[in-house]
């Protein structure tokens, strides 16, 4: 299976943490938010709300 998806760290690091394609992703726990990144990946919720998504989810992706 193949992907085609472009992932980058971010050089800056207040904006967001992953570059996917053109999407900003933010990472974290519990107080992570949004800052300027489109997504957030938290690991403490269960089931998404608004641009924040489950970190076990991505599982599912591959």
């Amino acid at each position: 299976m193949e992907s085609n998806r472009k992932v980058f760290a971010s050089a800056d690091e207040t904006a967001c943490d992953f570059l996917i394609d053109d999407y900003k992703v933010e990472v974290g726990g519990k107080k992570k938010v949004t800052k300027q990144a489109d997504f957030v990946l938290r690991d403490d919720i269960d089931i998404p709300d608004n641009n924040i998504i489950p970190l076990w989810m991505l599982g599912f992706e591959y």
